[in-house]
């Protein structure tokens, strides 16, 4: 499946401040490394960040603040998140360049 550039920077916003949405999910993905858990398993007191009153959820296996739930209506799979992951590399990369 292709995913457009236009869709992965749309699914990277939902990495941040996603707490409320990630409660709401079944299954959710680390676009860093790539590790697919389920929402109930998400620990607030471990791997929830808090920043300026902004709550954002943190992978359960790398700590990475990549974290995107299925309630976002993006897919949960090694497909999209190898996808993302690229999309992440590409824009860091491109950052560094500036």
């Amino acid at each position: 499946m292709y995913f457009d550039y236009e869709m992965l920077a749309s699914a990277a916003k939902h990495s941040v401040g996603n707490y409320e949405e990630i409660i709401e999910s079944h299954i959710c993905g680390c676009y860093h490394c790539r590790f697919i858990f389920y929402a109930r398993d998400i620990d607030p007191e471990k791997n929830v960040v808090a920043d300026e009153g902004v709550f954002t959820v943190a992978c359960l296996y790398c700590g990475n603040e990549t974290v995107i739930g299925d309630y976002s209506g993006y897919p949960i799979t090694d497909e999209f998140l190898d996808a993302m992951n690229e999309y992440a590399l590409f824009i860091n990369s491109y950052k560094k360049t500036r």
